[in-house]
């Protein structure tokens, strides 16, 4: 977890990275795509959370708009580099005791094998939950302490998914970010 344990330092490094990537990147692939990626992201946002307090679709959103809703994972309609290395470290989730199927790897991994044009922005929308709740799961665990016994008194705080996005964007090394 060493770098999770400093995001908040890094916060601003992030957005730096994201405004770069806005202002970058392919800008026609990005309008093609671009009113997808709003339009799945507009009903995650609107979208009662399956957990409660999980606040991803909105910050997501909100997210992706600063960007002028270009995609993050894609090149061209096709998954990048940067993605099959996400659903790398996303399908060896079990080496830190969590289950890849918790983050749609089977899913992912079937639609990086054959992103067509009609699920690349469907892709780069998952990829981007599933990091923001893997780098989650690292930091503050899937069981809240309490629910076990009600003698535990820490409460892990989870990280607001809009930091945890533009952080991961701005990683260098992924693998080294999520280590």
């Amino acid at each position: 977890m060493g770098s999770l344990a400093r995001i908040a330092n890094r916060a601003l490094v992030g957005a730096a990275f994201a405004v770069f990537l806005a202002l970058s990147g392919t800008a026609a692939v990005a309008a093609d795509l671009g009113p997808a990626i709003q339009t799945l992201l507009t009903k995650a946002a609107d979208t009662p959370p399956a957990v409660k307090g999980d606040t991803s679709g909105p910050e997501l959103l909100a997210f992706y708009r600063e960007r002028n809703f270009q995609p993050i994972w894609l090149e061209g309609e096709k998954a990048s580099k940067r993605a099959r290395e996400l659903l790398a470290i996303l399908a060896s989730a079990r080496a830190d005791g969590l289950e890849p199927v918790d983050y749609a790897v089977p899913r992912l991994t079937a639609m990086i094998d054959a992103a067509a044009n009609a699920d690349a922005a469907q892709l780069d929308v998952l990829l981007s939950f599933a990091a923001v709740h893997f780098g989650n799961d690292l930091a503050a665990g899937r069981i809240d302490p309490s629910t076990i016994d009600s003698e535990f008194l820490q409460h892990p705080e989870k990280i607001p998914p809009g930091t945890l996005i533009r952080d991961v964007v701005g990683a260098p090394d992924l693998k080294a970010f999520y280590a």
